[in-house]
C-alpha cells in the first residue's frame, strides 16, 4: 500500500511538470497548457499496480527508505529531462507566426505549376482548414473525408469516436483567418505538395453532454500557427489553349478568352495530409 501511494505521487509529479498535455481541436493538436484544472486522469486510462508487478516484487528486497530516495532521484532526473525539452523545442514559448515565414518565390511556383495562383492557394488553405475544424466539432464524417488523405482521416476517425464515447463535444468557433504563407510547392511521385504557414484565432475549448467545459475556456480565444500540408494527385496543366493555341494566361475562368472554348484543367483537389501546431497563446 505504501509503495502503491509512492507511484502515485510520481505520476502526480510527472503530471504536473507536463509530460501529459491536454489537447483539443481537430486531431487534439491545440495544447491546454494555461493553467486550471483541465486535467482528467480517465483521459490516460487507469493504472493497474496488482500484487505481481516488478513495483511489488522489487519492495521485497527494498526498504521504505531506499526507495523513498530513488524515487526522489527519479524525480528530480525526470523534472531536468523535461524542462531541458520544453527549452529545445523551437516553438515553444516563441512568438512564431505566419509572419515569421516568407511567401515561396512567384516565379519558381509557376515553373512547378503554372495554374497555381499564390492568393487563391492560401484562400484554398484557410478554407479546407475550416472546412475540417467544422467538421470535426460536428462530428462529420463525410466532410473530414471528403479533405482529408486516408490516414488522416483514420486518425481523426478513431479519435472523434473516443469523443463520441465520452459524451464531449469539442467547440471551435468564430474561427479567422490571421495571416498565410505559402512556403513550398513541390512535385514528388505525380503528386502535388504544397505547404503552408497557417495563422488563426478562434475559441477552442471541449464540453460534457451538460454543455460544461471540460477542457480549455470559452473567455478567451487562441491564436494557433500551423504548418499545413496540402496534397494532390498531379497532372499535367495544359500550357496552350488546345484549338487555337492562345498562352493560358489567356484563359479565363476556364475559358479562352480569343475563341470561347472551354477548357477543363486539372480537377483533382487538394486534401490535407498533414497539421502540425508549432505555436500558440492564449488571447
Amino acid at each position: 500500500m505504501k509503495n502503491k501511494k509512492l507511484i502515485f505521487i510520481i505520476i502526480a509529479l510527472i503530471m504536473s511538470f507536463g509530460i501529459f498535455k491536454i489537447k483539443a481541436d481537430s486531431g487534439w493538436d491545440t495544447d491546454f497548457d494555461f493553467g486550471g484544472s483541465d486535467f482528467s486522469s480517465s483521459d490516460y486510462g487507469s493504472y493497474n499496480y496488482g500484487s505481481n508487478n516488478n513495483y511489488s516484487s522489487r519492495s521485497s528486497s527494498t526498504t521504505g527508505s531506499s526507495l523513498l530516495f530513488n524515487l526522489v532521484i527519479m524525480i528530480i532526473v525526470i523534472i531536468i529531462v523535461v524542462s531541458k525539452y520544453k527549452n529545445n523545442k523551437n516553438y515553444e514559448g516563441n512568438n512564431i507566426s505566419s509572419n515569421s515565414f516568407s511567401d515561396i518565390n512567384e516565379a519558381k511556383l509557376k515553373e512547378l505549376d503554372s495554374s497555381l495562383d499564390i492568393k487563391a492557394l492560401k484562400k484554398e488553405v484557410f478554407d479546407i482548414y475550416e472546412k475540417i475544424q467544422i467538421a470535426w466539432m460536428n462530428f462529420d464524417y463525410e466532410t473530414l473525408k471528403k479533405y482529408t488523405t486516408d490516414e488522416l482521416y483514420n486518425t481523426y476517425e478513431s479519435d472523434l469516436k473516443v469523443l463520441n464515447l465520452k459524451k464531449q463535444k469539442n467547440i471551435m468557433k468564430d474561427i479567422e483567418s490571421v495571416n498565410t504563407k505559402i512556403i513550398n510547392v513541390k512535385i514528388e511521385n505525380n503528386i502535388e505538395i504544397v505547404s503552408a504557414a497557417l495563422t488563426i484565432r478562434m475559441y477552442d475549448y471541449v464540453v460534457d453532454n451538460k454543455n460544461e467545459v471540460t477542457r480549455g475556456t470559452k473567455d478567451h480565444k487562441i491564436e494557433i500557427t500551423y504548418i499545413i500540408t496540402l496534397t494532390r494527385k498531379y497532372d499535367k496543366i495544359l500550357e496552350k489553349c488546345p484549338r487555337c493555341g492562345a498562352d493560358i494566361k489567356d484563359i479565363i475562368n476556364g475559358t479562352c478568352s480569343y475563341c470561347r472554348y472551354k477548357i477543363v484543367n486539372n480537377t483533382n483537389k487538394f486534401v490535407m495530409s498533414k497539421k502540425q501546431n508549432i505555436n500558440q497563446r492564449r488571447l
